[in-house]
């Protein structure tokens, strides 16, 4: 019995993906800078015999082949111009090695080395001394029994912000729409009318069909985050046709993302809301940065929500909270959005040491948005004076700064600035895209501009 045993566990069946170790000429240990450096060889360790094959390297630099041989049960990896991002390692049966990211995928190695000044997005910051603090003196229990008190305060807090009766905590804003979508479409086989642009659509996976069952039916979206109201009325279908997805709930985003992060107008809302309660339809407010909108605007955040019948709430955005989102909505959603977020797995237990965090960001939070705000127009009025680079000043009006590069190369240029440790992501090959946040200063906005002219002035002379 023991033979066969061992003989299936060398079997190709039999073999569990093994772990490799690197070893280099510089000392490996976790956050030492080591990521993105040239290294002269990595040495990756098969612990077990292999046959001599070629390897599959995903995402690694190498000018040669790479093979796992019998005899050493090693193989070096690259040359001295190869670069080895921050990864783990591992071979499977077919002795294939995947180097698994740390973001961008399998099939990209990143270095993980973080910009001093991280601009890629608000849901970079790090938790504030306030929050670790009160991580550890929350008060915790069970929370899908709805025993935990931390959290129990942060969705009546929650939902007072936004001007609703109930919400209910979830790990994040992508479950909360998800969850809304899921309890407004009870039963399946709905339609829901939203913008082509919206987060809900382009980056949330389909979600909202794949797992919701609602058809999507979008909308071109307008430079000012809004949608044609009277297109949006052609595309509702009432179900009399039998052909048809019933038309059942209408979205929209404010602060809209990739509208360039502006506010969308609320007469805009207004006019939607009508039109729903005409048709006897409903609505969501995808509000991942209402709060954003809510300090542009000068208004407090429920003269915004009011017009919805849910709000998507996030706080590990502007709010400062390293995770976390709430949907808020009347007693009736939220119960059935609480019975649906066991259902896709965001039934969290002691969770309030998560919720913690979110209360302390949500304290203040009016004072550091328009602080943000205010850098954020700093850093577009310095970008219109830097030659190669266009931007629309008005289109910046929360915490986002969309500008163009003319020569087309906005890749090098998030790239120029990430060796200066300055992080931006380029969204398109001519747009770039950069968010404030508490954890970047007025200063540092100084700092960035200087860095941006320097790289600009190098590729444009």
């Amino acid at each position: 019995m023991r033979i066969l045993t061992r003989f299936f566990r060398r079997s190709l069946f039999g073999r569990r993906p093994l772990p490799l170790k690197a070893n280099t000429s510089r000392a490996v240990t976790p956050n030492n800078g080591i990521c993105g450096r040239t290294l002269q060889q990595t040495m990756l360790q098969c612990p077990n015999e292999c046959t001599e094959r070629p390897i599959r390297c995903f995402g690694l630099q190498t000018e040669n082949p790479i093979k796992i041989t019998r005899r050493t049960h090693s193989t070096v990896v690259g040359s001295p111009s190869s670069v080895l991002g921050s990864c783990l390692l591992r071979v499977d049966r077919h002795c294939r090695i995947t180097p698994m990211a740390a973001y961008g995928g399998v099939n990209s190695v990143k270095p993980t080395k973080v910009p001093a000044i991280d601009l890629r997005s608000d849901t970079f910051t790090k938790p504030t001394q306030e929050m670790y603090e009160a991580i550890v003196t929350a008060e915790l229990g069970d929370d899908v029994f709805g025993e935990d008190p931390t959290i129990n305060l942060l969705e009546q807090r929650g939902a007072e912000l936004v001007g609703k009766s109930h919400s209910v905590f979830v790990p994040t804003a992508t479950m909360a729409n998800l969850l809304a979508v899921m309890t407004h479409c009870w039963g399946r086989g709905y339609s829901i009318i939203l913008g082509d642009r919206s987060h809900l659509y382009k980056y949330e996976q389909g979600g909202s069909s794949h797992i919701a069952g609602a058809q999507m039916k979008v909308v071109a979206n307008l430079p000012d985050g809004t949608f044609d109201v009277e297109r949006m009325k052609s595309l509702i279908e009432t179900g009399e046709d039998f052909h048809n997805a019933e038309t059942r709930l209408i979205c929209v985003e404010n602060t809209h993302n990739m509208c360039g992060g502006v506010v969308v107008p609320l007469d805009f809302c207004e006019k939607v809301s009508a039109v729903a309660k005409d048709r006897g339809l409903v609505t969501h407010l995808d509000g991942a940065r209402v709060l954003n909108a809510s300090v542009a605007l000068n208004v407090q955040p429920e003269q915004i929500c009011r017009h919805f019948d849910s709000v998507t709430l996030c706080l590990s955005k502007g709010v400062g909270a390293p995770v976390g989102a709430l949907l808020c909505g009347d007693e009736q959603l939220v119960h059935r959005a609480r019975r649906l977020r066991k259902m896709v797995g965001g039934g969290m237990r002691q969770a309030g040491v998560i919720a913690a965090c979110g209360l302390v960001g949500l304290h203040g939070y009016r004072q550091r948005m328009a602080t943000d705000h205010d850098n954020a127009r700093t850093l577009a009025s310095a970008i219109s004076t830097i030659r190669g680079l266009k931007i629309d000043e008005s289109s910046v009006q929360s915490n986002m700064v969309f500008f163009t590069v003319s020569a087309g190369n906005a890749e090098e240029v998030s790239r120029q600035l990430a060796e200066r440790s300055i992080g931006m992501i380029a969204i398109t090959d001519y747009q770039i895209r950069a968010v404030t946040h508490h954890q970047v200063s007025g200063d540092q906005i100084d700092t960035v501009v200087r860095q941006l002219t320097d790289v600009m002035h190098k590729l444009c002379p």
